[in-house]
């Protein structure tokens, strides 16, 4: 039994004819009729009832039929898989990622989700920075880089914006901070303790404030100078609290602190998006961007703290 046999098969039963399935595959009724006979012959089954000319398939050759049409259909869907898979490991070019993260907040770990692509299309070059989410956009805008991975929607002209998914910060603060002790932070227990709010956090520092003021609670924000010595000496000397991602890095930049879950009612969630401009006629970014919204694990391969602008 071989495939084209199944095949000449398939199509007599549905035509009811070996010269239409002949005409159909570009083959002659004899060879199609030796087809089923050594068919048969395996099978020891009749398939088709015989009178001079014309042909009828048995009962047992229709219900056969629909089984090899499905056997027929798996062995083109392992074809077609196949040729994907080799058209991917070929494809050539280049692509920029822009990463807007807070250095001070914990970092992006997309290793992982980068070496999913490179393994699916190792011959695609991808090249990546980090910076401040305004920066990341405007070198999206300006072409500088494919496509960007950040905290909040970005709208523009000419700008595509996709939410993948969505974070909940934590709360930092000092193991000798009053609150320490607490399993689950309040936002009202924060009121009484300073903030620290980075330029480099924007979206978020205008989210917190909505949350604040919709509990009619007056924060105390307080712009911390960017570097990791000033975020520390914030939360070790002032009390200071910070919103950071829940990263197992931070705890090697900020020795003696330790994270906590912000209360249920008061969780924030961000989104995180891909943005890119859709005059981008790079196929790298077409294929980076097919990939990533196929795989659905991403959020798993992300250990997070993105920022926005």
């Amino acid at each position: 039994m071989n495939l084209s046999q199944l095949k000449y098969f398939v199509e007599a039963v549905s035509l009811g004819s070996f010269t239409s399935a002949g005409r159909n595959l570009f083959s002659t009724p004899q060879t199609i009729s030796k087809a089923i006979s050594e068919l048969e012959k395996e099978l020891r089954v009749q398939l088709f009832y015989r009178k001079g000319r014309q042909v009828e398939p048995t009962p047992v050759a229709k219900l056969l039929a629909h089984k090899a049409s499905e056997a027929l259909s798996c062995i083109e869907d392992i074809r077609i898989i196949s040729e994907l898979h080799a058209s991917q490991k070929s494809q050539r070019g280049q692509l920029c990622i822009a990463l807007a993260i807070s250095p001070y907040r914990g970092g992006l770990e997309l290793g992982p989700c980068l070496q999913d692509f490179k393994d699916a299309f190792p011959l695609i070059e991808i090249e990546s920075f980090s910076n401040f989410g305004g920066i990341c956009k405007t070198a999206v805008q300006d072409g500088f880089a494919d496509v960007a991975i950040t905290i909040g929607r970005f709208e523009g002209d000419g700008i595509e914006c996709i939410r993948l998914f969505e974070i909940e910060p934590f709360i930092a603060l000092s193991k000798l901070h009053p609150l320490a002790s607490e399993q689950e932070i309040a936002i009202g227990d924060l009121a009484k303790y300073p903030i620290a709010v980075p330029s480099d956090l924007g979206y978020f520092y205008h989210l917190l404030k909505s949350y604040f003021s919709e509990r009619k609670t007056t924060p105390k924000f307080e712009v911390i100078a960017p570097s990791s010595a000033s975020h520390l000496s914030f939360m070790m000397e002032k009390n200071g609290v910070m919103y950071v991602s829940n990263n197992p890095t931070l705890f090697e930049t900020y020795q003696g602190i330790i994270l906590k879950k912000p209360v249920v009612e008061d969780r924030i969630s961000l989104p995180v998006c891909m943005v890119y401009s859709i005059n981008n006629s790079n196929p790298a970014l077409s294929t980076f961007i097919n990939h990533v919204l196929t795989n659905r694990h991403l959020p798993e391969r992300i250990g997070a703290a993105i920022e926005s602008d």
